[in-house]
């Protein structure tokens, strides 16, 4: 079962482009201030989009503390720390940055699970 924590912390950015198939997966600032998709497990990862929009400059929601839905990358056993992959879905952490820790688990990639964002690792 997949919650949604009183505990979030949601913000609200600019999409930097189409992020209609991208709701709960990690998000980074790009060079234009807008929020795009994490693209490499060492990018600066600010938080999981909420909302989306298919439409560039439109206002979404970005969770960056509390507990959150999560898209996984792959299978992702509960209390596992985790990172993003390079098309933004959590992964178990192996050498990238720390973003969260899974709160239940994934049985595969595109399973949606609970994150409890790590906020001391995010770049907000």
């Amino acid at each position: 079962m997949t919650v949604f924590s009183n505990g979030l912390r949601p913000f609200s950015m600019e999409a930097s482009g189409d992020l209609s198939t991208k709701q709960y997966h990690g998000i980074k600032i790009d060079s234009s201030s807008q929020v795009e998709v994490v693209s490499s497990i060492n990018d600066a990862f600010v938080g999981v989009l909420q909302t989306t929009t298919d439409t560039q400059g439109r206002s979404v929601s970005i969770a960056s503390k509390g507990q959150s839905k999560a898209i996984a990358g792959a299978v992702v056993a509960a209390g596992a720390e985790l990172e993003c992959n390079a098309v933004g879905r959590f992964i178990t952490l192996t050498t990238g940055r720390k973003v969260g820790t899974a709160m239940n688990g994934a049985s595969g990639a595109g399973v949606e699970f609970t994150i409890n964002l790590d906020a001391q690792n995010l770049s907000v």
